[in-house]
């Protein structure tokens, strides 16, 4: 690296490797591979060395001292390489890349633990955030450059964007030319790429609440309501007792129920706001729902 500066060119490496095996996880989620496939692959793979030339570029033209380069994009590539991890598993559940739209998700993280927990006991936590970032801190760390000259430095740092200029650029033609035809298949796309380009597709609309139609729908409902502050949001939440098949008033479906003599649990779940991460994906294979497939072991769903 003596003409080259080696922070770009050390981001440039690790953050286009790890595009590139993000792409690889997803080639592999396809069993029909044919020429087609790996032709898409080959877009995607173009857009995470744009992506690295990109990251590349941002430390070329950086004031900055050394020191300071260091830690700031150590701090960015680690948040790069989550989000790669994020939009992986996003992509199992929905078929498509992150959108922009999922930023309105962030004040409630928490309610998607169960498919954090899973994320981090698969093998692609280690492979798309735990290796690029020590990878990433290490070689920054160890492979710093030394203290040059200006004139030095400027040579470096010319030679070094030339360099990703010929590398990345190429890159970027080749998978610009299809932007606007594969940006929804997540082989010929890149997460970065969707989720800026995403960020426009629908005006930003402010929800309103329908307080009439809540205001009919509450007077519909039976049932006392409850008094803690914490259902104050949740106006049609009310509260029920059920005795089972014990009662004697019984309603046509009660009937049903209470005729056999294992009597089955029965949870009825209204849903004020859909959580289509721990509801879509009910029951599958990969685990992300572990409270729904539990009940359903134990009969209640």
């Amino acid at each position: 690296m003596k003409y080259l500066d080696p922070t770009a060119v050390i981001l440039f490496f690790v953050v286009s490797l790890a595009g590139i095996v993000q792409h690889s996880f997803l080639l592999q989620l396809n069993s029909d591979w044919s020429e087609r496939m790996f032709q898409a692959y080959a877009l995607g793979v173009g857009y995470d060395v744009m992506n690295g030339a990109i990251f590349s570029t941002l430390a070329v033209i950086s004031p900055f001292p050394i020191l300071f380069r260091k830690i700031f994009f150590s701090i960015l590539g680690l948040g790069l390489f989550a989000f790669l991890l994020t939009d992986y598993h996003y992509v199992l559940i929905f078929g498509t890349h992150l959108p922009f739209s999922t930023i309105e998700y962030l004040n409630d993280s928490g309610a998607f633990l169960s498919s954090a927990i899973h994320a981090v006991n698969d093998k692609t936590f280690w492979m798309l955030f735990v290796l690029p970032s020590v990878m990433l801190v290490f070689m920054l760390w160890r492979f710093g450059k030394k203290l040059n000259s200006w004139k030095e430095d400027f040579k470096c740092r010319a030679s070094t964007l030339l360099f990703i200029i010929l590398i990345g650029g190429a890159a970027a033609s080749y998978s610009n030319s299809y932007v606007s035809k594969n940006m929804e298949n997540p082989l010929t796309s890149a997460a970065v790429q969707y989720f800026y380009y995403s960020k426009d597709r629908e005006p930003d609309k402010k929800i309103l609440r329908p307080e009439k139609s809540l205001k009919i729908v509450e007077t519909l409902i039976k049932g006392k309501k409850p008094s803690e502050k914490i259902w104050d949001n949740y106006p049609l939440v009310r509260v029920r007792e059920a005795t089972g098949c014990t009662g004697q008033n019984y309603s046509e479906l009660t009937k049903i129920l209470c005729t056999t003599a294992d009597r089955p649990n029965i949870l009825i779940l209204f849903l004020e706001s859909f959580r289509a991460a721990e509801v879509g994906v009910y029951g599958s294979k990969l685990g992300l729902t572990p409270e729904f497939d539990r009940w359903s072991k134990q009969g209640i769903l």
